[in-house]
């Protein structure tokens, strides 16, 4: 995950941090993630279900990817283990894997963060006029 994003920040659970995480995951900014990676300056408030739901499953994904290798971190490297740069790139993609799989089945996670997304795309809305 990119230096950015903390834990502390994706265990809030704000509709900004999904928004960021998946802008970083997409290599876009801000509401362009929700816009298609565009990076057109098209309004934020205007985003299908689809797009929110992506969006939230993007985001349990980067965090289920965070919380494995921060998982990872904790094990000791030992002579029965090994420590080679192989090990690592092999732990790394089966990590990865793994948080893809988790994400597929689902934690709950994104149907939190699409709650929280869809609940201010209304607030918004009411408060926009639109």
């Amino acid at each position: 995950m990119a230096s950015g994003m903390t834990l502390a920040q994706a265990m809030s659970l704000k509709p900004s941090v999904a928004v960021q995480a998946a802008a970083e995951a997409a290599g876009t900014t801000g509401s362009a993630a929700l816009n298609g990676g565009s990076g057109l300056n098209q309004t934020p408030d205007v985003h299908t279900p689809a797009e929110m739901q992506k969006v939230a499953k993007q985001f349990e994904a980067i965090f289920l990817r965070m919380m494995l290798k921060e998982m990872r971190s904790t094990v000791e490297k030992n002579a029965l283990t090994g420590n080679s740069r192989a090990l690592d790139m092999f732990e790394s993609m089966q990590d990865d894997a793994f948080a893809d799989k988790m994400s597929t089945q689902g934690i709950g996670l994104s149907d939190m963060v699409y709650s929280q997304l869809t609940a201010a795309a209304v607030k918004n809305q009411r408060t926009t006029g639109s």
